[in-house]
């Protein structure tokens, strides 16, 4: 189902592979270079390895550099890429997310440079999470009936001793399927902790990934199959008035 807006507060899509020893070099990485147009703020944070030896007469440090972390942001500094020697991640921070077509159609693009730059030809690891804030400007901190799930709400706000006030109630669910694999963080956090809860924010935060090889030339279509899991997790856990509160959009 797709909506007129959402409540994402971030969106993280990470890929791992075995260490690609070019990006470990102290110049750019030619990645950088074709991502700038629209990712032209970009950084490089060096990665140390630190060594101690014991000797008789003093400890030896030995630091050197082993590589580093590159980040290119766009304008906003909201849409995020980090690329290390292991790793290539797209983020969009700060609720910049607005659908998964332009979020997918973002990353094919700076996946296929990634390719025709470094040539990996199996990956150990993808993974998407979403993490949603739901805030909501009026009512009881406690009452989501008709927001979420009766399943969601009862797991969320058990009952508490007389006269005690609910500060916190978080929860996680880890469940799998074949090499998938979706961690579900839900409940109350509170900004205010540990003062008791009063703001009506609710978080349900999917993480779901894939571990084990996945080949070059499916990993778009297991990207996809990530965000259908995830998309699922979060219908499953939602009710009628949440989404006339995103808006619904009728094809």
């Amino acid at each position: 189902m797709k909506y007129e807006r959402n409540f994402l507060s971030q969106v993280v899509l990470r890929i791992d592979y075995p260490r690609v020893a070019d990006i470990a070099s102290e110049r750019r990485p030619a990645l950088m270079a074709s991502v700038a147009e629209d990712f032209p703020q970009i950084t490089g944070l060096p990665q140390a390895q630190i060594q101690f030896t014991v000797a008789l007469d003093r400890p030896v440090v030995d630091q050197r550099i082993v590589g580093y972390t590159w980040f290119a942001k766009d304008d906003t500094g909201n849409k995020c890429i980090e690329l290390t020697t292991e790793s290539l991640s797209l983020m969009n921070l700060n609720r910049s997310f607005t659908n998964f077509d332009d979020f997918f159609g973002q990353f094919s693009e700076i996946y296929e440079s990634f390719e025709d730059t470094y040539q990996v030809n199996e990956f150990t690891r993808v993974g998407l999470r979403y993490i949603n804030q739901v805030d909501l400007d009026q009512g009881n901190a406690l009452d989501w009936n008709g927001y979420l799930s009766d399943e969601v709400i009862h797991a969320t706000i058990s009952r508490i001793p007389e006269r005690f006030a609910l500060s916190r109630s978080m929860h996680q669910v880890v469940s799998s399927h074949n090499d998938v694999t979706l961690v579900a963080n839900y409940g109350i956090h509170n900004p205010d902790f540990p003062a008791p809860a009063v703001r009506r924010q609710f978080i349900l935060d999917f993480d779901c990934y894939i571990t084990g090889a996945v080949n070059r030339d499916a990993m778009l279509r297991r990207v996809a199959d990530l965000n259908d899991v995830c998309e699922n997790a979060f219908e499953a856990s939602i009710e009628a008035r949440l989404r006339d509160a995103m808006g619904v959009v009728r094809d």
